[in-house]
């Protein structure tokens, strides 16, 4: 039975879950809540602990919540390896489907107890800019401004945005950039 169908039927007799169970991992809740993550991927942890309260009778931790959402997205989007293996597939899309986009990747190799994991590469630095914005970029101010954020989770590194103005004071991207950490040299 799917969350829909469950909405449907009566769930006045559902059993009341003890709050310490065992067996409720974030991977059974995340089975529960994947059909509402999916018709609304910006659901609020706290909505999904009152629809697994109506759904099943416990109320889930804030931490056992969050981390169901993210398992649901995981077997909705697939995990941080599935992805990465897909980036390369996704640069080359890019530069074939965007006229004139430029594209630079470097990549290191996967070491596990000093060998190299066969078939593993890392992504070490990546660049792109779009065709549109390398022939905008003569219409624009001659200054560029470099801004950088940290990303989280399992790759960690730097995703930078190098920046001008167009002659209406509006800010126009030049190019985007991943890095690992924000050196001189990166």
């Amino acid at each position: 039975m799917d969350y829909q169908e469950y909405q449907r039927s009566s769930h006045l007799s559902a059993p009341i879950l003890r709050q310490d169970h065992r067996q409720l991992e974030k991977h059974v809740i995340a089975q529960i809540i994947q059909p509402i993550f999916k018709t609304n991927p910006t659901v609020s942890i706290k909505r999904l602990i009152v629809e697994i309260k109506t759904f099943m009778n416990y109320i889930s931790s804030y931490k056992k919540t969050w981390l169901a959402k993210q398992k649901a997205l995981e077997m909705i989007h697939g995990n941080w390896e599935e992805s990465y293996a897909k980036l390369s597939k996704l640069l080359g899309a890019l530069q074939s489907c965007v006229p004139r986009t430029v594209v630079a990747a470097q990549t290191k190799f996967v070491f596990k107890g000093g060998d190299i994991v066969a078939g593993k590469i890392m992504l070490k630095h990546v660049f792109w800019s779009f065709g549109s914005c390398i022939n905008g970029l003569a219409y624009c101010k001659p200054i560029v401004q470099v801004d950088g954020t940290w990303l989280y989770e399992k790759y960690i590194g730097t995703l930078l945005i190098a920046t001008t103005q167009d002659g209406a004071s509006h800010i126009f991207p030049i190019a985007y950039a991943i890095i690992e950490v924000e050196t001189t040299s990166a």
